[in-house]
């Protein structure tokens, strides 16, 4: 990732004229004489740059930050693309995934086979690929809907199809024909791919906005929620069942919680260890859905509407939090203990969705 700067304030441009004003009114002021000395000062304080009368007051300070990506809060140019969001499988033989680690977002949950999935949003960074790409889950929608951007997978039941198109995401299959898509090697067997930057640029009319503000950063120096409000960790122990137990860990070389799978590290494709900035854990609901899935039984899938209670971790500390959502559509929102809005640190965040009663967190 490229480095980014704060754009520095340009000063304020010098107004036209000035100086042609400035002549006449001396002459006004030496014809006038005695009283309209102080009258015709008095225009110039108001009228030209900077103060004639009063003190200087040096070069006016910038009040608002410079550009920030709004789903990470990370300070740079912004460019005026739409997010998207790609289905990525964590299939345990299927690992490493590719352009998994440049995500701005990740969300993971529990499926269907006692595994995990990703719903991966990018925004800040396009990898040169994703894959391998995966199937469309009935809650894909309900938690990347906010965005208004795209989502890309490989194919989908109908229902669930169905479901997050209803998000006011645009639909990006490998088997509805898009551009963008294509078969590659490199796994046990070969895999779908997309090109991060095709699927981008095939958002039509209505699906080319930014994406709004994910979350409040701490662009200023003043302390995350959990810097300010939490307790040291140095260990985020997720259980999702029996075949599923991510681990994050924190590492203050990198100044990141990096990812293990069970005990082993959880690799990036061409090397290196998944981490991020922030990771959310949120404890939801799982219920039945009155679908099928493609096995022919009965459809489990979490519900991400509603509230429930969290756990946030930045730089080294955790801290509780509760978490809302009042639809599907509806934007995230955390907040502290407190019922403060939650600051993360600017940079990657991964969401891990517990089910209640079937898993925890446990943190030491």
């Amino acid at each position: 990732m490229t480095e980014s700067h704060p754009r520095r304030a340009m000063p304020a441009p010098k107004a036209k004229g000035g100086r042609r004003l400035l002549v006449i009114i001396l002459a006004l002021v030496l014809i006038a004489g005695g009283g309209g000395v102080a009258y015709y000062l008095g225009f110039l304080d108001r009228f030209l740059p900077g103060s004639i009368t009063g003190p200087d007051q040096g070069d006016p300070t910038p009040t608002d930050l410079p550009d920030q990506w709004p789903l990470t809060g990370v300070i740079g140019e912004v460019s005026s693309r739409p997010a998207l969001a790609a289905k990525i499988t964590n299939d345990p033989d299927l690992r490493p995934s590719d352009g998994l680690h440049e995500a701005d977002i990740v969300f993971e949950y529990l499926n269907g086979s006692g595994t995990t999935e990703f719903l991966a949003i990018y925004h800040s960074n396009l990898p040169i690929q994703l894959a391998p790409i995966h199937t469309l889950s009935s809650i894909d929608g309900a938690l990347a809907g906010w965005t208004s951007g795209l989502i890309a997978f490989s194919t989908g039941l109908p229902d669930f199809v169905q479901q997050t198109r209803s998000s006011g995401l645009q639909l990006l299959a490998n088997n509805q024909g898009n551009d963008g898509f294509t078969e590659v090697t490199g796994w046990s067997s070969p895999q779908i791919a997309g090109d991060p930057k095709v699927l981008v640029s095939r958002a039509d009319p209505n699906h080319q906005g930014l994406p709004p503000a994910f979350c409040a950063v701490d662009n200023r120096n003043d302390g995350s929620t959990a810097q300010n409000k939490g307790t040291m960790a140095n260990n985020v122990m997720v259980i999702f069942g029996p075949d599923a137990t991510p681990m994050w860990q924190w590492e203050a070389a990198f100044g990141k919680w990096l990812r293990f799978e069970g005990e082993a590290p959880a690799l990036r494709y061409g090397g290196g260890q998944l981490s991020a900035v922030n990771v959310i854990t949120i404890e939801v609901e799982v219920r039945d859905t009155g679908l099928t899935g493609p096995d022919g039984q009965p459809y489990k899938a979490a519900i991400v509407t509603g509230q429930g209670r969290g756990l946030v971790a930045s730089g080294q500390m955790v801290a509780e939090i509760t978490w809302i959502k009042e639809s599907a559509t509806a934007p995230w929102q955390f907040l502290d203990s407190t019922g403060e809005p939650l600051v993360l640190v600017p940079g990657s965040t991964w969401i891990e969705l517990v089910p209640r009663g079937a898993g925890e967190w446990v943190v030491y």
